[in-house]
């Protein structure tokens, strides 16, 4: 059965490792996105003097249910106005990155002062994840692999990272940032090729909007991947629209 990378080869090709750049393949830890979040709550210090250890519970983080103060601050884990700590799953993925985020901001406009989440620079990746079935994981439904594969839905594309032999679920819809600094995650001498770039931007718009314009390429090769046609009927198509771009 065809499938996308069929209509922009080469699909992935080789890079630096840095700088960073859009379309590169990295790794880094992130959170399992869950229905409910969980957040960590400091119940408060085991005891009035005691400042290096206390007590926590775990429990679901809803919107509507405001977070209290612990009775006793703990100096690890301070406590702030509506704000609570989440508690994620997190695990090493590959991930494309979608965008280096913007320019550092000059020194001079961020004063030792000024909190660092207000300019620290991030970047915008999408994860991978490994459809196998394995003694950790239940893996994914063929039938649903099959109609990802088909460019069925918006938030899903099925791709193989290089070297790999098992084909990975990338998750558009858990686009997330990561931390621009050299310890947030590790570069790979691989990227998308700037064909393969330009149908995954068309993806992201597709999910974005909701809209997949007809004049798009993976519009084309949603088409005929859907009607089950071979690759090669329609990749004259599609290559011509990608040489036109």
């Amino acid at each position: 059965m065809g499938k996308v990378q069929d209509y922009a080869e080469p699909w992935w090709v080789k890079c630096t490792a840095h700088p960073l750049c859009r379309g590169q393949l990295v790794r880094a830890f992130v959170p399992h996105v869950d229905m409910i979040p969980n957040k960590l709550v400091p119940e408060g210090r085991a005891s009035a003097t005691d400042h290096a250890t206390a007590r926590y519970t775990i429990g679901a983080l809803r919107v509507r249910d405001p977070p209290k103060k612990p009775s006793l601050p703990v100096a690890g884990l301070p406590s702030f106005d509506n704000e609570v700590y989440t508690v994620h799953r997190s695990k090493v993925r590959p991930c494309i990155v979608v965008s280096i985020g913007g320019p550092e901001v000059p020194k001079e406009l961020r004063p030792n002062s000024s909190p660092r989440w207000q300019s620290s620079p991030t970047a915008l990746v999408v994860p991978m994840y490994g459809t196998e079935k394995t003694d950790a994981r239940a893996g994914w439904h063929p039938p649903f692999l099959d109609r990802i594969r088909r460019c069925e839905y918006p938030q899903f594309m099925l791709d193989t990272i290089p070297g790999a032999k098992r084909e990975s679920v990338v998750r558009l819809d858990h686009l997330q940032p990561i931390g621009r600094h050299h310890d947030s995650y590790e570069s790979t001498e691989h990227r998308l090729s700037d064909d393969a770039l330009l149908i995954m931007d068309e993806w992201l718009t597709w999910l974005k909007t909701g809209v997949l314009g007809d004049e798009t390429v993976l519009a084309d090769i949603r088409a005929a991947l859907m009607a089950e046609e071979a690759p090669h009927e329609a990749t004259a198509e599609a290559r011509g629209r990608l040489a036109e771009r």
